[in-house]
């Protein structure tokens, strides 16, 4: 190839192939900030079958030779090449050219970033391909984000959004060698090559650098910006910054969670303004300046308006040049270059336009919740879970998979509302606020094949079912004819079901607790409670109990009732105990009070007490039972000791004696023989003046009036009663009928004494009267005393007298 030659040419390529192989005729480009850059090549060369192949993604350099003599370089990549033909002798190629940057575009990932900030996202991404040709020139610190996602996205729209949302802008360095990538965000430039200073010529020219046009326009734009945002973790913090002048036009926007606090609203309020007002005392122009590059400065002077001397930083460059013949030997050619430009005024903030698309989540996604080894249930304070989702493939599935994702429940209020926390390996639907995949939010779970339906389907599709991992559940069954709701938990295997009636089972205690003034149970027909040792009743305040018909307690044992101050038992018409034993303490005093009369009584059958209370009278009354109790017994018993003193006789009977006396058999009758029937009375004291014969006549009239009064009392019971009335007090003993406490007696009292309130006592006795004393004295108002008796017989250790002034009549 050493007929063509780019030695003396304006521009230049060089690749990876030998020198010269590889012609520039000329080319087209345009670069600008926070874009990569595209060159288009015009190429010729002698080889027409040139491998395109070998030559992508390979480097190239376009070398632009200054006024000065020196070259300007822009160094790229290959991202395109390909045949156009022949020009003549050559063959002509076609080949684009790119930063290393631009081949980001090529690749789309979804990936999760936790605590990282802008800067260093960025770096990760450049690194994780390989690309280490960049620089960060930053004046300002940046906050880690908590939760940053490319969703969906290639790595240069992720990377470029994320330096727009920061206001950070970016431009390129080149040399033979390679280009670098700057990041910066202070529009701080060094000046572009070639003249320090630029003019205005409308007639340039060729090699000259030169303005050949300039246009300066002053556009409207929006001179406030107002910034709102939320945060959940200070929903009351108001979050809202604004900045700008007087301009009638402000932009308002929402950001939701973008900052939490509000300086950084401040801060993101400043970078959208400082956008709007950056373009809008834009310059462009036309130049013939080969030097001119993004990113840099020049000084513009000798302006008819003197406003406009100063020096502008290049935003945006289209190059257009074009070149001769590549005959080796030939003369120098000419270029022939033009470019057109867009600039701002020097020192003025720049901030890139916001051209990179946050991507949108289209509808929901089902995530699988996580966290550390070997934990169920991972959640914090807020209810939140983390999840890792089914696109993260380069996350581990832990607790650093996700940020905390809040849990949506079916009610949440200040400490009131639902909690169903979603378990680790749970999967569940996420939904993203506004589509922003930064704002991942639970609001659902579903089953799949490894986690199905607590309950069978379609067996049991008439359920609707809450449970838990334990086995706690609820169950709203409406299978038809079964209509119930099921309240189980395994702990004890507590039970409550709710239907056609109600039942509730637990294998420990139960507590039902009632905190308000009072608690209702309405039964249709009955209540049955079974307790297998021990009941307790806990009431703070009363307890009420009514039933409408009866109302049944039954003991086996032992029955206690405490009660505080009082206690108070009222029945409409009869109120009954019936126990085997009762006792009752009454610490201070006892009242028992009824309007008509009161009747307690003691025992059962034969052997029982009576005491009976009423307006007219108290009456005590007693009648023990005694099984083969005879007539005949009652008769000898209470003659033997009763009758001990034959009145008026002055002869004292020993009680042995005495009952030997009165020992009888039924069908005795007539006189007896004292001598024949009762043996010697040698045993009696004082017989000296009295014959046998007259003491077996008194004798005999005893033992007839015994006989009398055994017939008449035969299978009775003995009865004693007391007696107190409005007439005085009256105590009686007699012999009554059969039947139990209470019954009237049969026969008139066998004894009895009586005080009433006339001054009178009166003392009645079938058999005996008996006085016993150290001394006795009967006195009476007249001087009279009157004994009327059967039989009266008085004992005394020393001296009976009898005395009277007229008459002393026994018998």
């Amino acid at each position: 190839m050493s007929g063509y030659s780019q030695a003396k040419q304006p521009i230049r390529v060089d690749t990876v192939l030998e020198e010269d192989t590889l012609l520039l005729a000329g080319f087209v480009g345009r670069e600008a900030l926070s874009q990569p850059y595209l060159l288009e090549l015009d190429l010729r060369s002698e080889d027409a079958g040139i491998d395109a192949e070998g030559l992508l993604r390979t480097p190239l350099s376009v070398g632009i030779h200054m006024p000065d003599g020196e070259v300007r370089r822009i160094h790229g990549l290959v991202r395109s090449f390909g045949v156009r033909g022949r020009r003549g002798p050559l063959t002509a190629y076609r080949a684009e050219v790119v930063p290393w940057l631009w081949f980001l575009s090529l690749t789309r990932d979804c990936r999760i970033f936790q605590g990282t900030s802008v800067p260093d996202i960025v770096q990760e991404v450049f690194e994780g391909h390989g690309y280490s040709d960049f620089s960060f020139r930053l004046t300002q610190d940046y906050a880690p984000r908590e939760y940053c996602v490319q969703y969906r996205e290639t790595d240069l729209n992720f990377v470029s959004r994320l330096l727009e949302e920061e206001g950070i802008f970016y431009f390129f360095e080149h040399t033979e060698e390679g280009h670098t990538l700057v990041l910066t965000d202070y529009a701080q430039a060094e000046a572009c090559m070639g003249p320090e200073e630029l003019r205005v010529h409308g007639g340039a020219r060729p090699g000259m650098d030169v303005i050949t046009e300039l246009r300066q326009d002053l556009s409207v734009h929006t001179g406030a910006i107002a910034l709102a945002d939320y945060d959940y973790l200070k929903p009351s913090l108001e979050l809202r910054s604004a900045l700008g002048d007087d301009e009638p036009n402000e932009l308002y926007d929402y950001h939701h969670s973008q900052f939490t606090e509000l300086a950084d609203g401040d801060r993101y309020a400043r970078i959208a303004l400082e956008r709007e007002e950056s373009t809008r005392n834009a310059i462009q122009g036309r130049s013939t300046c080969r030097g001119f590059q993004t990113g840099r400065k020049f000084r513009l002077d000798d302006h008819f308006r003197s406003d406009a001397n100063q020096e502008y930083l290049l935003l945006e460059v289209r190059h257009r040049a074009r070149s001769g013949s590549f005959v080796s030997g030939g003369e120098p050619e000419k270029l022939d270059y033009q470019n057109d430009f867009l600039g701002i005024p020097h020192g003025t903030p720049y901030r890139p336009p916001r051209r990179a698309r946050k991507p949108v989540v289209s509808g929901s996604q089902t995530a699988r919740v996580v966290g550390p080894s070997g934990e169920k249930i991972y959640v914090d304070e807020y209810s939140r879970v983390k999840v890792h989702f089914f696109w993260d493939r380069l996350g581990g599935e832990d607790e650093n998979s996700s940020c905390w994702v809040r849990v949506s429940q079916n009610w949440a209020g200040n400490n009131w509302g639902g909690m169903f926390i979603p378990h680790v390996g749970n999967e569940v639907i996420v939904d993203f606020l506004d589509g922003d995949p930064d704002r991942p939010l639970i609001t659902g779970r579903v089953y799949n094949d490894e986690q199905m339906p607590p309950q069978s389907l379609p067996a049991n599709h008439d359920k609707s079912i809450i449970e838990d991992d334990y086995g706690n559940e609820i169950v709203l069954d409406a299978t038809p004819g079964d209509e119930h709701i099921r309240i189980y938990s395994p702990s004890h295997r507590s039970l409550l079901e709710i239907g056609k009636s109600i039942k509730w089972r637990s294998n420990s205690d139960l507590y039902e607790i009632m905190k308000g003034e009072k608690g209702i149970v309405t039964l249709g027909m009955g209540l049955g409670v079974s307790v297998g040792f021990k009941t307790s009743v806990d009431l703070g305040g009363s307890l009420s109990l009514f039933a409408g018909y009866k109302f049944d307690a039954s003991l086996s044992q032992k029955f206690e009732l405490s009660a505080g101050p009082s206690a108070k038992v009222s029945a409409g018409e009869e109120y009954q105990w019936k126990l085997s034993g009762f006792s009752n303490h009454v610490k201070d005093s006892a009242r028992l009070h009824s309007d008509d009369s009161v009747l307690l009584i003691g025992g059962s059958g034969g052997n029982s007490g009576v005491m009976e209370a009423s307006k007219q009278s108290l009456t005590l009354q007693f009648a023990p039972h005694r099984p083969g109790f005879e007539a005949a017994t009652q008769a000898k018993a209470a003659w033997a000791v009763a009758i001990s003193t034959l009145i008026g006789l002055g002869i004292t009977i020993g009680g042995s004696v005495a009952s030997d006396i009165f020992t009888f058999r039924d069908g005795d009758e007539g006189d007896a023989n004292a001598n024949a029937a009762y043996g010697s009375l040698g045993t009696m004291v004082g017989l000296g003046a009295i014959d046998a014969g007259v003491t077996a006549v008194i004798l005999a009239a005893i033992k007839k009036k015994a006989r009398t009064v055994n017939r008449a009392k035969i299978h009775g019971s003995p009865h004693a009663r007391l007696t107190l009335d409005s007439k005085g007090f009256k105590a009686e003993a007699a012999i009554g009928a059969p039947g139990g406490a209470g019954n009237i007696p049969m026969n008139a009292p066998m004894a009895s004494l009586a005080l009433t309130g006339m001054g009178s006592a009166n003392v009645e006795a079938e058999a005996e009267v008996n006085v016993k004393a150290p001394v006795v004295i009967l006195e009476g108002d007249n001087g009279m005393v009157g004994i009327k008796a059967p039989l009266v017989a008085i004992d005394a250790k020393n001296i009976v007298k009898i005395k009277g002034n007229s008459l002393v009549k026994i018998g």
